[in-house]
Parts: structure tokens; sequence; C-alpha cells
């Protein structure tokens, strides 16, 4: 928490209206954190996300496109698609839930799983969510493994090991909080995201 001011302050400074915050089971990362420099996902792609590995159904409607939007950032640092999970949806929203019951206070929910956090003053699409998160990608150094800013939400998208995602969201006022599980995950300290 003694982090979450001046997380605050670097969000609100990046661009008004946009907030986020990560945390994966292992805490926040700090400035000297895992991130990547990497190309910028392309948009517009047509392929469909993987099948679930916990035997649900695709994503639903309001998340369309998020597990793709994923899938398209992790392409370009070469590793493999993430695939939707019911189970982590149905966390994320419950969690997406609670924040936006409280005006979109961004806490963490303390969950075993990675998780990211975005907030928008007006209603967010999927690839809005994730492009937010992958911009970080600027502040990642992977020769060093080490962030120059922010990059926390980005090597999470681009952590090797996570094999599924769930996310949720959920109004306050004109804005909207959305919320990513990640399992397993990402941003454990001293180890590399790909």
């Amino acid at each position: 928490m003694a982090r979450w001011p001046q997380l605050m302050r670097i969000a609100q400074h990046a661009h008004p209206v946009l907030l986020c915050c990560l945390v994966s089971a292992v805490g926040c990362p700090g400035p000297e954190s895992p991130s990547t420099t990497t190309p910028a996902p392309q948009q517009g792609s047509t392929k469909p996300a993987p099948r679930t590995r916990d035997g649900g159904t695709a994503e639903p409607r309001a998340m369309a496109g998020v597990t793709e939007a994923h899938n398209a950032v992790r392409r370009t640092v070469g590793i493999p698609p993430v695939s939707w999970s019911p189970k982590l949806a149905s966390v994320a929203q419950k969690w997406a839930d609670r924040l936006g019951a409280r005006g979109c206070d961004l806490e963490h929910s303390r969950s075993p799983y990675g998780e990211n956090l975005f907030y928008m003053s007006q209603p967010a699409d999927p690839q809005t969510v994730v492009d937010s998160w992958a911009s970080e990608r600027s502040d990642y150094r992977h020769k060093t493994n080490r962030c120059s800013g922010v990059c926390g939400h980005y090597t999470q998208v681009v952590w090797r090991e996570t094999e599924s995602i769930g996310c949720g969201v959920a109004r306050c006022g004109n804005g909207e909080v959305w919320v990513c599980n990640y399992d397993p995950p990402g941003n454990m300290n001293g180890r590399r995201p790909y």
C-alpha cells in the first residue's frame, strides 16, 4: 500500500483518465522490476481465442476479444497463447463488482492469481484495456530485466508461464473498473517474464 500514492501520481500524470495497477502473488513490482520493449501488437486480428483449459465456454460478450488482445501482445515476444478461464473470470468479476460498488477504488484482491487493474472515466473495450497495459513495454529493459517506469502490467501480460486468464468489468458512475486475473501468476521477483 505504501506505493499506491506514488503509482497514482505516475498514472495521473501519464493520462488523466487512465489509472492502472498490478499485483501478483508476490506483490506490486517497483521501478526495478521486469518489463519488455517489443513492437506494438497488431490490431484487428481475426484469430479465435484458444479453447478453455478448465472446461468452460468462450468469453462472454462484454469480454469478447480480451483473450486475443493478450495473445497478440504475447506473439510479439514469441510465447505461447493463453486461454479464457471461466473460473478466473468469476473471481475477477466478483472483485470488479466489489470495486465498482466502492466507486472504482483500485485495490488488489490478494487472490492467489496475478491481477491487472484498469480504470477509465468512460466505458472501455477489451482492446483498449490490454493496449494500456501493453503500452508499458517501452519502460521494460529485457537485457537488464528492469523497468524505467511502470511496466508490471505489461510483464504480467507476457509472463511465459501464464496459461489462462479471466476478466471482469464493473461500472461506477460514468467510468469502469476492469480486473484481469492470470494463472499461474507472473511478476515473480528476480525472474524474467519470457
